[in-house]
């Protein structure tokens, strides 16, 4: 009788998380799937990507490294108003996470694909994932990403948005 239901819990739950990833945008669902190749440094980001990233951002594109100076508050100082954390790279997407100073601290997920004109947008989430200490380390991983996705903690904003 225990098997049944144990059984039955299994179903279940497998088709709440098919649900969930139908729910998904289908670029979601491939950031869940993709083999992710993961760079740990600003400087390790395909240069073609990380320009199209910076023009997406505004007047201010300075984004400082992992565990660099980085103005977490909405004050204007000579400090770069985003951090990146994470990168990585699956055949011709990237993908860059970075929290962007200021109200409401959050981080960012953008996704690019490497067309025929160059980097194209294909993806941007906004919300929280991973552990966050204070103002000065928050540490995410893909599996933190992924997870935050499947769980709406990261949420789709789209990609075509002026300013990232």
């Amino acid at each position: 009788m225990r098997l049944k239901s144990l059984g039955n819990a299994v179903l279940l739950l497998g088709v709440i998380s098919q649900g969930v990833l139908a729910q998904m945008s289908s670029e979601a669902q491939v950031f869940q799937h993709l083999p992710w190749t993961i760079v740990n440094s600003i400087e390790s980001v395909e240069p073609k990507e990380l320009a199209e990233l910076k023009s997406r951002i505004g007047p201010n594109s300075q984004i400082s490294d992992l565990g660099g100076p980085f103005e977490a508050g909405c004050i204007v100082t000579d400090k770069p108003s985003r951090r990146f954390l994470l990168g990585g790279y699956a055949g011709t997407r990237w993908f860059v996470t970075y929290e962007p100073g200021g109200r409401g601290h959050h981080i960012v997920l953008a996704i690019f694909n490497l067309g025929p004109k160059g980097p194209e947008p294909c993806f941007l989430a906004r919300g929280m994932a991973g552990k966050q200490d204070d103002w000065s380390n928050w540490r995410v991983n893909l599996a933190d990403l992924r997870t935050a996705l499947k769980d709406g903690k990261l949420t789709e904003d789209g990609g075509n948005e002026l300013h990232y």
